[in-house]
């Protein structure tokens, strides 16, 4: 999976957030795998995964709450830094029906 393919959106990302090439290929080597809606998944680096790593004497703390988002086909479309795994996480299925009977006025 390293070398990914980036879409644009990704590569102007990367260079907004300041996200190196490095910290994609570590993402991709010990990230933890979410599923998201559609055909879409992101690979997540956070504290638990931090925390295996220094066990395995590896230094990963640089790269908490990194996440990298990846289309069906592998190309990365976006990258992400937030300590926030729910906003990777898909979303339920009946929050989905919820909001769209609120904005069709049921």
């Amino acid at each position: 999976m390293e070398n990914s393919k980036r879409s644009k959106h990704a590569r102007e990302r990367q260079q907004q957030r300041s996200f190196s090439d490095v910290a994609v290929a570590v993402v991709e080597s010990y990230g933890r795998l979410v599923r998201q809606r559609g055909q879409r998944w992101a690979l997540f680096v956070g504290r638990k995964e931090v925390k295996q790593a220094r066990a395995k004497g590896l230094r990963l703390d640089a790269y908490e709450n990194h996440a990298v988002v990846f289309a069906a086909d592998g190309t990365i479309v976006t990258v992400i830094k937030s300590p926030d795994l729910s906003r990777l996480a898909r979303r339920k299925e009946a929050t989905w029906r919820r909001r769209q009977r609120q904005r069709a006025g049921r």
